[in-house]
């Protein structure tokens, strides 16, 4: 954990073979609610992949990412 700052900000970065991410949740009040801003940095990946990843972040990997916090959503709403 790089940063905490209760209760707005906490952010992870991590160091594996692929390379340095970091992901961060931003809360801030958005009429009753909380609105949950999530932001995660992929190293691009090398080679082939590489050059295919913007094609596989849109199709994949954001989609994932934006069900996760739909999920983390309806959790916190039971």
């Amino acid at each position: 954990m790089t940063e905490c700052t209760p209760p707005s900000r906490i952010v992870w970065e991590t160091d594996e073979k692929e390379g340095h991410s970091v992901n961060s949740f931003v809360l801030s009040s958005e009429g009753t609610g909380t609105k949950v801003e999530r932001t995660f940095v992929l190293p691009r990946p090398k080679g082939v992949v590489g050059v295919l990843f913007p094609v596989m972040s849109a199709l994949y990997i954001k989609p994932t990412l934006k069900k996760g916090l739909n999920n983390f959503k309806q959790r916190l709403e039971t």
